[in-house]
């Protein structure tokens, strides 16, 4: 989770008198899965490869990126945890939660969305 969405975490734990869970899973895009990109430049890179397949690995070839798939799983892996909870809130960055509501979602920010898990 990153500073500015713990922080809106901790506004809402305070205000509702909810605990935090720090859940590594909710974490944003992983623009390379090695974790060795040292430059604003080479992020800027796998960013642009990333827009350009729209997040999706081309047949035969591999990528350090995070596929929109792979993103989509593990953020429900987190999700599917809390299933038998009658509501949860979770705060985090807009490019994990477009994953679960639709390519084309537009989550302005600062906003609330809201997603209803259906058990399958």
């Amino acid at each position: 989770m990153y500073v500015r969405a713990l922080q809106t975490a901790a506004i809402l734990s305070k205000e509702l008198g909810l605990d935090i869970r720090i859940e590594f899973g909710l974490r944003e895009w992983q623009p390379d899965l090695t974790f060795e990109y040292d430059s604003l430049e080479r992020l800027a890179e796998l960013g642009s490869d990333y827009d350009a397949h729209h997040g999706v690995y081309p047949p035969g070839e591999a990528k350090l990126w995070e596929s929109k798939e792979l993103m989509r799983k593990r953020v429900e892996k987190v999700i599917n945890q809390y299933l038998g909870f009658q509501k949860v809130i979770i705060t985090g960055h807009g490019m994990a939660f477009r994953t679960l509501l639709g390519e084309l979602a537009e989550i302005p920010h600062a906003s609330i969305s809201e997603y209803t898990k259906v058990n399958t």
